[in-house]
């Protein structure tokens, strides 16, 4: 009967911990999630094709600048046609609309930055 004293004491003596870590176990992760500890793999995906947009958008807008001299001056479809033409890249089969659609924008500003009025 002593032996099963000492269990007992020992329980009572971990039950706390023992308790504590299951329930971490159990929370941790909706806690960390909600809290945005965790970078779940959709996350990760739109951030990467945020990054290439971007980098692809820059090029773009580089490339139709050095073919066009002020492509601001020029009307939407022209401007559109122009990033059409450079937002198509050698390892894609299409260019891809987000990146046309930013260029497009982009070359509506003037070089130093000043947004100018549409011309039709």
């Amino acid at each position: 009967m002593a032996e099963s004293q000492g269990w007992k004491g020992k329980w009572d003596k971990w039950k706390p911990a023992i308790g504590g870590l299951i329930v971490g176990l159990v929370l941790g992760p909706f806690v960390s999630g909600w809290a945005g500890w965790q970078v779940t793999g959709y996350t990760l995906k739109r951030e990467v094709r945020d990054a290439v947009v971007n980098q692809q958008t820059e090029m773009c807008e580089y490339l139709a600048r050095r073919a066009v001299e002020n492509p601001s001056e020029l009307k939407y479809n022209a401007r559109r046609e122009l990033a059409e033409k450079y937002a198509k890249f050698p390892w894609d089969d299409k260019a891809d609309f987000t990146v046309i659609s930013n260029c497009t924008d982009q070359l509506a500003q003037e070089a130093d930055g000043a947004t100018t009025p549409a011309t039709g």
